[in-house]
């Protein structure tokens, strides 16, 4: 039976972190109106900015950034941030599931008086709600422009990202980047070398390696545990095909990144990048050890489980993609698929784009290819209105790659390298053939017309 974490008490771990902002600060420092005369929800306030913000920090790793925002509600159920906050962290995953309640009270705090900052978050929130809420990611990105303190819009800009908006995220965190003031040294709690971090993120995501490379090592120096900048670092050396150095590089850090929120993450980077030079022992080594903290988080209902079967699932396809013997990988598939969180998930679609593209890699590599393709066919059943665009975009898009899994692992090649041929050589031609008819969602569209 899993066992179930204690609840964290936030309102008593405030004492824990003394750099919080009181409403005060949050005007002076930041400027930043902040409507509550409650100093505890400003600072609860603050903790849950920095949780989502940092990801991976040691220090607010293990800290729930929505949870903080509605312990913040709880400290004052008028202040319009606390409900607005709550709301946009709640919604990162994609799911619109009972959102138009507590957006109607989030409506409600900020008519009764809001300032200029709040509104705008109102606003973001409202949009992400509608039938059509493509313009999350720009109108965070305004928020950036005029408020470049602002932490959770710069947060939530970078996750509301897709590959149309690569120039806006190098603008965001140029923005903070040209506002913040650079400190000569880093002291527990500064935020300045996540903000290298992510300077060195939009770079890199603008094919400016080198530059990026300069930040992420600048962050690293002020910050050695920024997980952030290292997880970059990875991106770097697998984009500038210098798997033997990153594989070294990872090792020499390993001390300074494995405590914080994307270690399982940062070790399937490095699997990857022993894949790149052959050296499949030492991938499979790291394969392990996530396996490991994946049957750990499954007893646990650790909801960093569907993050940790994304690396497994995607680590055992690059090794069977790049020899691995298919009775091994279909053995290590097959161990994973019998935890029961992951057992649970089959037959339908698991809500989640990521998911099902690392589920369909699983069930291929056992011979299940029939029950991936139910995940699909289920997601494209899915009410439109009750996710995200951002989702449905994904979905779209990962419906196809799962195509090409089952394709190519039923040695159907010239089916699979059509889609993936497709997808790399005309991508417009391809999202709008993927845009959907009448009555049938675009991902349905894609499974059922691409092979």
């Amino acid at each position: 039976m899993a066992t179930v974490a204690e609840p964290i008490d936030y309102h008593a771990k405030l004492a824990t972190y003394p750099e919080l902002r009181d409403r005060r600060g949050w005007r002076e420092e930041l400027g930043l109106d902040v409507t509550t005369s409650s100093d505890e929800c400003c600072h609860l306030l603050d903790l849950a900015f920095r949780a989502a913000f940092t990801r991976s920090a040691p220090r607010y790793h293990a800290l729930d950034a929505a949870k903080i925002a509605a312990a913040a509600m709880r400290a004052d159920d008028s202040c319009p941030m606390a409900h607005v906050a709550a709301l946009a962290l709640r919604c990162i995953g994609g799911s619109k599931a009972n959102v138009h309640p507590a957006l109607a009270v989030a409506t409600a705090a900020c008519a009764a008086g809001c300032s200029e900052w709040e509104r705008r978050h109102l606003e973001v929130v409202t949009e992400y709600a509608s039938a059509d809420d493509g313009a999350v990611g720009d109108l965070y990105t305004a928020i950036v422009q005029d408020f470049p303190f602002d932490t959770l819009a710069l947060s939530l800009a970078f996750i509301h990202n897709s590959p149309a908006r690569r120039a806006a995220l190098l603008d965001n965190s140029g923005a903070a980047m040209a506002t913040w003031a650079q400190p000569t040294s880093s002291e527990p709690g500064d935020l300045y070398p996540f903000l290298l971090a992510e300077h060195a993120y939009s770079l890199g995501e603008n094919e400016q390696y080198e530059e990026s490379e300069r930040f992420a090592r600048q962050a690293l120096e002020l910050e050695p545990t920024c997980a952030l900048a290292t997880h970059q670092m990875a991106h770097i050396f697998e984009m500038t095909g210098r798997s033997e150095a990153g594989s070294e590089f990872l090792a020499a850090t390993e001390q300074d990144w494995n405590l914080g929120g994307q270690a399982t993450h940062i070790y399937w980077h490095w699997g990857v990048l022993h894949v790149e030079h052959g050296a499949h022992a030492e991938a499979l080594a790291l394969y392990e050890k996530t396996f490991e903290t994946a049957k750990r988080d499954d007893a646990s209902g650790a909801r960093s489980m569907g993050k940790c079967l994304n690396d497994l699932a995607s680590l055992l396809f690059r090794l069977h993609l790049d020899g691995l013997e298919p009775e091994r990988t279909a053995n290590l598939a097959a161990e994973v698929l019998a935890l029961p969180s992951v057992a649970g998930m089959v037959g339908r679609s698991t809500g989640s784009a990521a998911l099902d593209v690392h589920m369909t890699m699983l069930l291929s590599l056992v011979g299940r290819q029939s029950e991936a393709e139910l995940l699909q066919l289920d997601s494209a059943a899915t009410d439109t209105s009750a996710v995200s665009v951002r989702f449905a975009e994904a979905s779209a898009l990962t419906t196809a790659l799962c195509a090409a899994i089952v394709a190519y692992t039923t040695h159907d090649y010239t089916a699979a390298s059509k889609v993936l041929e497709e997808l790399a050589t005309d991508p417009t031609a391809f999202w709008e053939a993927s845009s959907g008819v009448e009555g049938v969602p675009a991902p349905g569209n894609v499974y059922l017309s691409r092979l």
